[in-house]
């Protein structure tokens, strides 16, 4: 079948010499065939030897069902296979515009569950632009100033549109950044590969191979299989993958039977165009046409690399093809991603929320998915392609660093499995760690049916306990394969760079009570490699412990505007699982976390009042504990403006003045205050805010400035004042508004800045006065004359104030 369509399809027609097929144009409306994977030129004689010549991509009527159009295809002499075109997403949830401040994912000082990699910039490697990593998603916005130093000048493709034009798309840009974002440049965030800019070192380099490209508010996709497979052709040994197959078909984001069963179909029946293209990439990668590593090639053959998917189900086609490395997601508390599909076939995992990245227009952004967590296990096998690459090193190799350096955390077991998490630095160790160092002693404690092993660090990275009622069992012990019947426990250490002189405690809980057991210890290095077992010592469990519960320091009498986090002690002192129940006539929470249990309230939202909580807990083996937590919330009281300004003056224009307004209102309970400031009219004075409390008043022209003020707290409560601020010369004791004495409807007469006796007086023409006013007045205690019924004409007005006398025209229009 192949002679008898390649040359005529390659010359643009779709009549063959095939007359079945030449059938099939017509009853199907094909309007396109075309080789899935094109003439690879130089690559051409090893894409034939694999087959890859023989797959064909063929549009046909939209109205014919794509199963009827495959069982007519299949039909034909000489066509093997028929598989549709599946629906593809990238794996990643939608992005918050940030700024970089929190990679824990390569830092995580809190809980420790990070990827280890800052040892590995440290003594290994930042990364080598020999090593070329192809993104296989949305195209890299190659000119990203945080990017642009990594991403190669050549070789990028537009599988959408069929060009060598890259158009910026926010996913891949976001998992380029993830492996290779310029580092130590001081923009930005650091790629796990991304060299060290400020020593003039590059990091590894990013070919960019669109997949998928933004129209409106959807993707367009295409050409997957061909950009695997055209990656090996243009020298990546990584191909990076952070999509899969979609079956959601509402796109209601819930994966209903229909949709289950169809994940698990594709699951179970993997495209062979597909696995094709990936084998391809893993044989030729780095490699001439015979599959021979390349004289500068940093690995013969390549890794494909792949995000499990963000559907929370045990199917996450085609990540799960066996040769592929496939990534769940984790969170930093070493617990696995809801979202993260899972399964024995999942490979490795990766953190995979909160995760700051580059994005288009040269912004960044957080986002979360096994899109997220994919790259970060490329970036670790980017750095071990820098370091260890060159002649002799294999893809085997390097998959074997990976997965045998990874860690096992929380994610890594029960039901949903997401595997181990990528570790740099144990990786690196697998094949340079120091020797493991034998212990020679230890002590134990008792506390009900735990044991607890102590003893001062001595070189080792893990320390592991063992415990055994079979004497045998621990003298034949294999640490690394403890076992049936033998117990154990590890911890590590919590600095690489003290691995000596700190106290290590080990405890092992969920023993038989009053029962003896015998008991040794093992320690191993960073790549897990362990020493012999300690001598073996006896020890015996006790009676039961009931959980301890000291609630104290949650009672206590509250404001209406707090929000309460306060940590309580409830702890198993046995070291068994244990239940936790609280009842309470309020809206108070206990929630558990990585240091312990917290009593939350959130005041705002409750009703003033007195409250009780009971909290029991009750240990695995029924024994329970309660006490109780007594609390008040008293009502608000409102703001209050307590203090009263002074009178202030501005000499004038670009003149400031600062005011504390946490000095003028006063908040009963103590509550920080928000505050407001607004003005009449802007050709007076403009206010700025600063801090939250420090008013800033800047004159702008003369006149009475009115400020107004208001103080709001967190139960929007509110008080209000009114700030004047004259901006006037401090020689004119006198002043008018308007200042031009051209009046209309009224007329302000403001003197000087301390109320006295003042004396206004508004005369005709003729002589005759016909206003006059006597009373205590200032600037801030204005004399306000009503002349809207004045007749229009000249006036003369006349006042007197602490001995300063104004004459002045006044023209009513």
């Amino acid at each position: 079948m192949t002679a008898l369509v390649e040359a005529d399809l390659a010359a643009g027609g779709l009549r063959t010499k095939s007359s079945e097929l030449n059938c099939l144009v017509e009853t199907l409306g094909i309007t396109s065939m075309r080789r899935l994977f094109p003439d690879a030129g130089e690559f051409e004689p090893r894409t034939r030897k694999e087959g890859l010549h023989r797959w064909y991509e063929i549009s046909f009527d939209g109205d014919i069902p794509v199963t009827k159009a495959g069982e007519d295809l299949t039909a034909l002499p000489g066509v093997e296979y028929f598989t549709p075109v599946r629906r593809v997403k990238p794996v990643a949830s939608k992005m918050n515009d940030s700024y970089w401040r929190e990679m824990w994912g390569l830092y995580n000082s809190i809980y420790g569950y990070d990827i280890d990699v800052r040892d590995v910039w440290e003594q290994y490697t930042t990364g080598n632009p020999d090593v070329i990593v192809c993104v296989v998603d949305g195209g890299i916005q190659l000119d990203h100033p945080d990017l642009a130093w990594n991403c190669l000048s050549t070789g990028h493709y537009n599988y959408v549109d069929r060009n060598s034009t890259i158009v910026a798309h926010g996913h891949g840009t976001h998992v380029a950044g993830t492996i290779a974002a310029v580092s130590n440049n001081s923009r930005g965030v650091p790629g796990i590969a991304g060299g060290n800019y400020a020593a003039g070192k590059r990091g590894v380099s990013l070919l960019s191979h669109q997949v998928f490209k933004s129209v409106g508010n959807a993707d367009r996709a295409g050409g997957f299989e061909r950009a695997i497979k055209e990656g090996a052709d243009h020298g990546a040994v990584i191909s990076q993958n952070s999509w899969g197959d979609s079956f959601d078909l509402n796109d209601n984001g819930i994966i209903e039977d229909n949709e289950l069963a169809m994940y698990k179909d594709a699951f179970e029946h993997l495209d062979p165009d597909f696995m094709e293209a990936v084998d391809y990439f893993i044989k030729y990668a780095g490699c001439d046409n015979q599959g021979n590593q390349l004289p500068n090639s940093m690995m013969k053959g390549g890794v494909v690399i792949f995000a499990a998917g963000n559907d929370d189900i045990p199917y996450g086609p085609p990540a799960n093809y066996e040769p592929i490395i496939a990534v769940g997601a984790m969170q930093n508390d070493g617990q696995r991603v809801d979202f993260s599909d899972y399964g024995d076939w999942v490979d490795i995992c990766a953190p995979g929320v909160d995760i700051l990245s580059t994005y288009t227009d040269n912004q960044y952004a957080y986002a979360a998915g096994t899109s997220m967590a994919c790259p970060h296990v490329s970036g670790v096998a980017a750095l071990l392609v820098s370091y260890f690459g060159g002649q002799g090193f294999t893809n085997t190799q390097l998959r074997d660093m990976l997965i045998n350096g990874a860690r096992p955390i929380p994610a890594s077991s029960g039901s949903k499995p997401v595997g181990p998490m990528v570790d740099a630095y144990g990786s690196f160790l697998i094949g340079d760690a120091a020797d493991p160092v034998d212990i020679t002693d230890f002590t134990t404690s008792i506390s009900g049916n735990s044991i607890t092993f102590k003893l001062t660090s001595n070189g080792n990275y893990n320390y592991t306990a063992f415990a055994s009622t079979s004497q045998e069992a621990l003298a034949s012990l294999d640490p690394a394969n403890p076992g049936s019947g033998v117990f154990s426990a590890s911890v590590h250490v919590a600095d690489l760079n003290v691995l000596s002189g700190e106290e290590v405690t080990v405890r092992i809980s969920g023993l038989d009570f009053e029962t003896s057991y015998y008991v040794a210890m093992a320690g191993a290095n960073y790549a897990r490699r362990y020493a012999a077992v300690s001598p073996v010592k006896t020890a015996r469990t006790a009676v039961n412990n009931p959980p301890v519960m000291d609630l104290s320091a949650a009672s206590g009498t509250y404001r209406r505007y707090q929000i309460l986090d306060i940590p309580v002690v409830i702890e198993e002192p046995d070291g068994n699982a244990m239940t936790v129940r609280m009842e309470t006539t309020g809206r108070a929470q206990l929630e558990e976390r990585y240091d312990g249990w917290h009593f939350l309230l959130n005041c705002q939202v409750s009703t003033p009042g007195s409250y009780t909580a009971t909290v029991v807990a009750t240990d695995e083996y029924n024994y329970s504990t309660s006490g109780s937590i007594t609390y008040t919330i008293l009502a608000n009281n409102p703001p209050q403006f307590n203090v009263p300004f002074e009178p202030y003056r501005l000499e004038g224009a670009g003149e400031r003045m600062t005011l504390d307004l946490s000095e003028h209102f006063i908040d009963q309970d103590g509550e920080p205050l928000n505050y407001v400031a607004s003005v009449e009219t802007d050709k007076i004075v403009k206010v700025d805010l600063e801090d939250g409390h420090q008013l800033r008043v800047t004159a702008l022209g003369q006149g009475m400035g009115v400020i107004s003020l208001m103080a709001t707290d967190a139960m929007g409560e509110r008080a209000q004042a009114v700030l004047k601020v004259l901006v006037r010369p401090a020689a004119e004791k006198l002043s008018l508004d308007p200042a031009s004495g051209i009046i209309d409807k009224s007329l302000t007469v403001l003197t000087g800045l301390t109320d006295a006796e003042t004396l206004v007086r508004l005369v005709t023409s003729t002589g005759s006065v016909i206003y006059r006013h006597t009373g205590v007045h200032s600037a801030f205690n204005p004399v306000e004359i009503n002349t809207e019924r004045l007749s229009p004409g000249l006036y003369t007005l006349l006042i007197e104030y602490e001995g300063n006398n104004l004459k002045q025209m006044i023209v009513k229009r």
